[in-house]
């Protein structure tokens, strides 16, 4: 893995430099463009002059943006404040790799740190095992920190740390069983520790795809929507909600029903 990243890494810094060549290339024509303009229209003008004609006869040949060249050094620092922004968003990524974030995990209420720590790691460490049977221990988890202040009506998100990138892809990916693993996990949830620029990429798209949801008539609540970032670009992925049954003697007769179906092949609305 170190030699792809530093394979990576390479490749990376020779396509940067090959794009600020070409934005160099790009700066050196508006400046030629822009001056090639200001030279014609001065041509023009004084060929006006020579013919007799007015400013207000002859029309203005000059572009409209601008009477002079572009300042390369502005548009030299626009760029290098783009490259420094973007590589400071992929060094956040990277610092983020082995992070996630745990939803309604009940919290310790010991006086003591490193009692609630301690209970966190046991729960998060139990979890993983029942759930998807992945086998840490409380030293694989390197940061367990909750989020935010206490409050006594609130439960406090967890922000995970693990030792290594694939132990966070495994429990991430564990996210999709949880809502059928009982009502101890039924509740949490799992998610990426997305950079502030992602979670606010992240709400833009959410609302953009609520937004179509209600043109089509329909409501978001009866979507569940969450972005993923498989690829360079993210993308919302949106998933058809399902009614819970509630309470023994339905789920008793929601199973019956399906019996039912099964034998007669006829179709039960719920």
């Amino acid at each position: 893995m170190d030699t792809v990243r530093k394979e990576v890494g390479v490749q990376l810094e020779s396509q940067l430099q090959g794009w600020k060549d070409t934005t160099k290339q790009l700066e050196q024509r508006i400046v030629l463009c822009e001056t090639n303009m200001v030279t014609r229209s001065v041509s023009e003008h004084a060929k006006a002059d020579a013919c007799g004609l007015d400013d207000e006869d002859w029309p203005c040949l000059s572009c409209n943006h601008t009477s002079k060249p572009v300042d390369q050094g502005t548009v030299r620092e626009i760029i290098k404040e783009a490259v420094n922004e973007q590589q400071e968003e992929d060094r956040e990524v990277e610092a983020r790799r082995k992070n996630f974030v745990l939803y309604n995990i009940p919290e310790n209420q010991s006086e003591k740190r490193d009692e609630r720590v301690m209970a966190d790691k046991d729960f998060i460490v139990t979890m993983c095992d029942d759930v998807a049977g992945i086998r840490i221990t409380p030293p694989d988890i390197l940061k367990c920190i909750r989020l935010g202040a206490y409050s006594v009506d609130k439960t406090r998100p967890l922000l995970i740390s693990v030792s290594q990138e694939d132990t966070r892809d495994d429990i991430l990916r564990m996210g999709k069983d949880l809502g059928l693993s009982g009502r101890r996990y039924s509740r949490v949830g799992i998610a990426p520790d997305f950079t502030p620029k992602q979670r606010e990429e992240n709400r833009k798209l959410l609302e953009e795809a609520k937004a179509a949801i209600v043109a089509n008539g329909e409501s978001p609540e009866n979507y569940k929507l969450y972005v993923t970032r498989r690829s360079t670009r993210p993308e919302v992925i949106k998933r058809k909600r399902h009614k819970v049954v509630q309470g023994t003697q339905q789920l008793g007769e929601v199973v019956h029903s399906h019996s039912v179906e099964n034998q007669s092949s006829q179709p039960v609305h719920s």
